[in-house]
This record gives structure tokens, sequence and C-alpha cells, in this order.
């Protein structure tokens, strides 16, 4: 079976790295698209955390947790399109967790 999982660049966590390993033995488990969208998003990788919360989102549609990791995500970088899309199905799934995203201020880039 082919991976689908991008390739780890060096010096990744190892954390990362099993990730992408789980992904890759089952690519269609959107609980471990999840978990690596998230351990990207706190490494730094906002692109490919957003790919992995939107894998696992076509694997598992409407899944509040994360349409809000991918909302934060997308608010993170300035995808505001993109962030409206998000909102507005977080706020017919889940009323308050859309407004806790509205709220949400990304930490200041260094």
């Amino acid at each position: 079976m082919k991976s689908t999982a991008p390739p780890a660049p060096a010096g990744e966590s190892v954390e990362i790295g099993a990730l992408r390993k789980l992904v890759a033995m089952d690519p269609k488990d959107a609980d471990g698209w999840d978990r690596l969208g998230k351990a990207l998003f706190v490494a730094g990788n906002l692109s490919e955390a957003s790919r992995c919360f939107e894998k696992s989102l076509d694997l598992k549609p409407n899944v509040v947790e994360v349409l809000a990791n991918l909302g934060v995500v997308y608010k993170t970088q300035g995808r505001k399109e993109a962030l409206e899309e998000v909102l507005a199905k977080l706020s017919a799934l889940d009323p308050k967790t859309a407004e806790q995203l509205k709220a949400f201020v990304p930490a200041a880039k260094p």
C-alpha cells in the first residue's frame, strides 16, 4: 500500500514520525490524521497541519473538534474566507465552539 502521508523532514520529532507511520499504515484513519495535524500545528507546520485536518474531515465530516482545530489553523494563517466556511459549519453543529473560535486570538509571531 502506498503512503499518502507526506515525507518526514529531517529533524522531525519522534511523535510526528510515529503519527506519519500510523496514517501511512491506515490512510482512512480520520483520528490519526487529526492527531498528526495537532502535532504539526504545535511544531509550527501550519500548512501541513491544515492539510491533515482537511483529510480527517474528508474521511469523517462534521467532527466539531477537528473543525475547530482547522479553524484555529486558518485563523493563525490569516485565511479569512476559509475560516468563514469553518465558522459557518461550526455554528450549525456547535454554536458555543463557533463563538470560542471567533474569540480566539492567535499568538503573536516572533
